[in-house]
């Protein structure tokens, strides 16, 4: 009898009674949720760590938070960021949406060279410091991958417009869409995947 009893309680302890199960509930599209934790794995094409969160701020009105972090060390030099970009997003059907916002970038670059003559390794040239502010315009589509595992695919238009200083007073960087230092009209396109809280 007293096997029964512990092995009750073990059952019920390591196993969701039948009402919780009842409540657990199938994401069957984006509107079902409140909170996606979402990566952005083409940002790691510039260096970029971002992790994005989507947040259901009323019935068919979403808000995209993502911070963003830049790291890429190469010989002789650093290249270090941070950044924020704010996305508001209104799904005009089940799992597609209209989205406009604004993004903040900003870089440190610092250059060295090696001095042969002086027999040291690093020698500090310049420091750049770059800030990009941007603006886009979206439009996209979420996919239902599993039950809390979702894509996002989306693209659209954006501007951007960077202020560069340069401790040298050169500007070391071309004028192409990945510069980090890139003043123009760009096209946004990416895709997203991640998980539903």
């Amino acid at each position: 009898m007293k096997n029964r009893v512990l092995y009750g309680i073990l059952v019920f302890l390591l196993f969701p009674n039948v009402s919780g199960m009842a409540q657990i509930r199938v994401r069957e599209n984006i509107q079902d949720g409140k909170t996606l934790i979402m990566l952005t794995p083409q940002y790691l094409r510039v260096d970029q760590l971002r992790i994005e969160i989507d947040r259901r701020i009323a019935d068919r009105h979403w808000i995209t938070l993502a911070p963003h972090y830049v790291q890429n060390f190469q010989q002789y030099q650093t290249h270090s960021g941070f950044g924020l970009v704010a996305t508001y997003k209104f799904f005009f059907g089940t799992s597609s949406y209209l989205g406009g916002g604004l993004q903040f970038t900003h870089h440190t670059i610092n250059n060295y060279a090696r001095d042969e003559y002086i027999n040291m390794d690093e020698v500090w040239l310049y420091k750049t410091d770059i800030t990009q502010y941007g603006i886009n315009a979206i439009v996209g589509r979420y996919v239902r991958l599993l039950p809390h595992l979702f894509g996002d695919i989306y693209g659209g238009f954006g501007y951007r417009y960077s202020e560069t200083k340069s401790s040298d007073g050169i500007n070391h960087f071309g004028k192409g869409l990945l510069s980090p230092n890139y003043t123009g009209l760009t096209l946004v396109l990416g895709v997203r995947i991640g998980i539903m809280l």
